[in-house]
């Protein structure tokens, strides 16, 4: 731990700022808590750091009727919502008010278009409208202006709106690519990726073919992550080869392939092959740049117990350490900490049991700094806090001080009163070593008040809650 004086022109006060310390090693720790059996399910970090699971299923006779709110600091479990009409293979977005919408996933043996929203404060779950046709697999995501972009194919697209809880499709050019899945990596453009190529398209349907490309294996049960070099790394999933005989039939199994897309130089071409062949496994990006890869199907049907790493700077995958329960179809959520938890999926049954990856160095927690109640938002330039007795303006900057932001492409975003703010400027603030400085402007529609909720969403990881003043 260590003492920064935060200083302007007019004050100091005394911030303490976590640099981040040594843990023992790259590791798994149970966690203590025995959740319902799932996989086909979602697992979204809250602003509250609980965790919500939603759907899945537990056997093949159907989906699991009930959620649950599960909180890694204390362990402890609560479900919500009650039975409710049970879906898997679905989307779980987190909204700028802190609500998650819930979208379509498989219901019996349909596509279900029906869409509802959860409110953590409440622990209940609405009905909203529903989308324009059935979807399953499909990817949704937040945009810069607070709606949900869901896309399962490049021609059907369309937007959830949570003012009038309701969806717009919208016409995107240039064909259609079933199954397509979507990567957010700007503010206004979504990478895709699908059986012969990738691109990008924007929400006023233009669509930009980065590259034509062949692979050698099947793009279902893979993983799609953006790193911090700017390129896309696809990785694992189905492949056919030659069986043992001379006449025997092609065996499809779990590759180890890998392709790397550059975004900025439009190339791609086949990256390194994974240390083993992986299919509905977990990828996700650490504060150190390094790609988690756990558990997954492996080669003869057999679960990988092993982790491994692909490390973007020498473009090679590293041997990891080895999970606690071997797992494929699990949820992987980054935590706030640094740490991810690993929970559900399936080996030889659906498994119940949660795990924890530990990275060997600890991050900084991702947070809005603060000190007895205080939150560290200034009016911009003049040094003065933002607060109840000092409200900002709707249309006003303020400086946003925080640590624990992870650095890519993609600028961290800024609810302020369930709204999201515009972000002018993030980098590091100037004489605070580990401290980050975003910029924003109180959103015009932001509701008045003393106590003003403001939250930083990392990627899909937010901060806690803090509050501010703000006026008309």
């Amino acid at each position: 731990m260590t003492l920064l004086w935060f200083k302007s022109k007019f004050l100091s006060v005394l911030i303490l700022v976590n640099l981040g310390f040594a843990a023992a090693a790259d590791r798994f720790e149970g966690a203590a808590a025995v959740l319902q059996p799932r996989t086909g399910h979602t697992a979204t970090l809250l602003p509250d750091g609980r965790v919500l699971f939603e759907g899945g299923f537990a056997k093949c006779s159907g989906c699991l009727r009930e959620s649950e709110v599960y909180d890694p600091s204390t362990g402890l479990i609560e479900k919500v919502g009650g039975p409710r009409p049970s879906r898997r293979h679905h989307s779980a977005t987190l909204m700028a008010d802190g609500r998650v919408l819930i979208a379509g996933g498989d219901i019996g043996e349909e596509n279900s278009k029906t869409a509802e929203i959860f409110d953590p404060a409440s622990g209940k779950f609405l009905l909203v409208g529903e989308m324009s046709r059935g979807r399953s697999r499909h990817t949704a995501l937040l945009l810069k202006d607070g709606r949900v972009l869901v896309v399962d194919s490049r021609s059907s697209i369309e937007v959830f709106d949570p003012v009038t809880q309701s969806f717009r499709v919208i016409e995107v050019f240039g064909g259609s690519a079933p199954y397509s899945r979507g990567l957010m990596i700007s503010d206004d453009r979504i990478f895709y990726a699908d059986e012969g190529s990738a691109g990008t398209f924007t929400l006023d349907g233009r669509i930009a073919q980065l590259l034509s490309y062949r692979l050698s294996w099947i793009l279902d049960s893979h993983s799609m992550i953006l790193l911090p070099d700017q390129s896309v790394l696809i990785a694992g999933g189905l492949e056919f080869i030659e069986g043992p005989f001379y006449f025997s039939p092609m065996i499809l199994t779990n590759t180890k392939s890998t392709a790397l897309v550059d975004l900025s130089s439009r190339t791609s071409g086949n990256g390194p092959k994974m240390l083993s062949g992986r299919s509905a496994h977990s990828a996700t990006v650490l504060m150190d740049g390094r790609v988690l890869i756990a558990g997954g199907d492996g080669r003869n049907d057999r679960t990988p117990s092993s982790s491994e790493f692909f490390d973007s700077g020498i473009r090679r995958f590293i041997s990891g350490p080895s999970l606690a329960f071997q797992r494929n179809g699990h949820s992987a959520t980054f935590l706030r900490d640094g740490r991810v938890l690993i929970a559900g999926g399936v080996e030889g049954e659906v498994v119940s049991d949660a795990e924890f990856f530990v990275p060997d160095v600890l991050p900084a927690t991702l947070q809005v700094l603060s000190q007895d109640g205080q939150a560290a938002v200034l009016h911009a330039g003049t040094g003065r806090f933002v607060g109840a007795g000092d409200r900002a303006a709707t249309g006003d900057v303020v400086e946003v001080y925080a640590r624990g932001i992870s650095s890519g492409l993609i600028a961290p975003r800024v609810s302020i009163g369930g709204k999201m703010a515009e972000v002018l400027y993030f980098g590091t603030a100037p004489g605070l070593d580990g401290v980050q400085q975003i910029n924003v402007r109180i959103p015009e529609k932001c509701a008045p008040g003393a106590d003003v909720p403001l939250w930083i969403l990392d990627q899909e990881r937010p901060s806690q809650v803090v509050k501010i003043g703000v006026r008309e």
